[in-house]
């Protein structure tokens, strides 16, 4: 069964996103998951709430995805660390 999206389409880079604004769908997620409700997703992101709730429903049904996004972003960060300790030795 294909289900269609009203406001999710493919982004950029590849990662799925409220389409047109940039917004991936694994920032609403991630931000959900940090204890922001829809409202206050719609508020900070400038997306109608109906965008919040299939971002979230496309999350929900993609947990692999969303953990794989997770996991690079983590990577980078550490990566962005090590650099940033290691100029800070060379002063």
């Amino acid at each position: 069964m294909v289900i269609a999206f009203k406001y999710l389409a493919p982004g950029e880079h590849g990662d799925i996103e409220i389409a047109g604004t940039g917004v991936g769908v694994h920032n609403i997620f991630f931000q959900h998951e940090l204890g922001e409700t829809p409202e206050q997703l719609i508020e900070g992101f400038r997306i109608p709430l109906a965008a919040v709730y299939e971002a979230l429903a496309y999350a929900a049904e993609h947990h692999e995805e969303m953990e794989a996004i997770r996991r690079a972003n983590a990577e980078i960060e550490e990566r962005g660390m090590r650099e940033a300790r290691e100029l800070i030795r060379n002063r």
